[in-house]
């Protein structure tokens, strides 16, 4: 009888591929977010979603041309109102604000011209897609990375095809390519299961997003797929690794994923690096109930030497750090 109750997947032989010295960015669902989250926290060169949450390769595909292409956002095609609020089709509904929308389109471009700028410098991207449903405007044909509660007359969802998946992701990857012909590009399906879409409509979207995926990492150089879901469904195959909605995978699980991430990617350096880095975030972001203000300053002080410590061990580090004790701890206490 078999001792192995488990069908673990293995990591991928990409060891040293990431380090703190090699900017990333990550682009897609919320699963995206998740990760990255975790590279923040281990103090890596990281942006995370700059433009919120993003869930199908077609607007995935849309935004990265957008930002990497000398186009501006537009009044007319990307902006609308809808109570006192106004929204962007292109981007998530966190990046919507109470501004006139011409204030608002000012400050979207501003932001753009800050990550067109940004791109030259991302040595991997890290694409996470969630879904092959879509929604158009009913007018139009657009289709919009997030439906903002707009009434359901405004849209027609429909099923992207195979191939128009692999379309825009080749796109995506083209349009980031244009800027750094040499970025590494990690493709990557979301555990996350989409219930609203019908459990078998969910299952095949994944299906076909995983195909699309494999495609195009077969056919391009630097393009290598990370088995996200395959890790969700197959290895941490049960209930108890899910939060309460059931579909998403819950803290542990995330963790656990991206453990994997590290050992594939990462070489031993960076994994003690990023262990220590994460004790300094987690450090930092605790707040302690002190009987005395003399405990509280040795609490400081002990966690700016620590600063101090990693910035002169490790100085990739550094510029990251002085951001993180510029938040957290009292300016009179660090001083490189």
């Amino acid at each position: 009888m078999s001792d192995r109750f488990r069908t673990p997947v293995a990591p991928l032989l990409h060891q040293g591929m990431l380090s703190h010295t090699t900017p990333m960015l990550m682009l897609g669902s919320c699963f995206a977010a998740n990760i990255g989250r975790r590279l923040e926290r281990e103090l890596f060169d990281v942006t995370v979603n700059p433009l919120g949450t993003l869930y199908n390769p077609a607007s995935i595909a849309t935004v990265v041309e957008r930002l990497a292409g000398e186009a501006e956002f537009a009044k007319d095609e990307d902006i609308a109102e809808r109570e006192g609020i106004t929204h962007c089709w292109l981007c998530h509904s966190s990046m919507s604000d109470t501004a006139p929308r011409h204030e608002y389109l000012e400050r979207l471009n501003a932001k753009a011209r800050e990550l067109r700028g940004k791109l030259a410098e991302i040595d991997t991207t890290v694409l996470t897609f969630g879904t092959r449903n879509v929604f158009a405007l009913a007018e139009s044909g657009y289709i919009v990375a997030n439906c903002h509660k707009f009434p359901a007359a405004t849209f027609n969802q429909r099923q992207l095809s195979l191939e128009e998946c692999h379309s825009y992701m080749a796109r995506t990857a083209a349009a980031l390519r244009s800027i750094n012909p040499t970025m590494k590009i990690i493709l990557t399906v979301s555990p996350v299961r989409y219930v609203g879409e019908g459990l078998h409509n969910s299952t095949l979207s994944k299906a076909i997003l995983l195909l699309a995926c494999d495609w195009l990492s077969r056919e391009t150089d630097n393009t290598i797929y990370f088995p996200s879901y395959e890790i969700m469904m197959d290895d941490l195959r049960d209930y108890r690794f899910y939060a309460a909605d059931m579909k998403h995978p819950d803290e542990v699980a995330v963790d656990y994923i991206y453990g994997v991430f590290a050992e594939s990617f990462f070489d031993n350096r960076t994994r003690s690096v990023a262990t220590r880095a994460a004790k300094l975030t987690s450090r930092m972001a605790h707040r302690p109930i002190c009987a005395s203000p003399q405990s509280l300053q040795s609490f400081h002080e002990s966690t700016a030497a620590f600063a101090r410590t990693l910035s002169s061990e490790f100085p990739e580090l550094a510029p990251r750090i002085r951001a993180l004790a510029h938040d957290n701890i009292p300016p009179t206490t660090f001083n490189e």
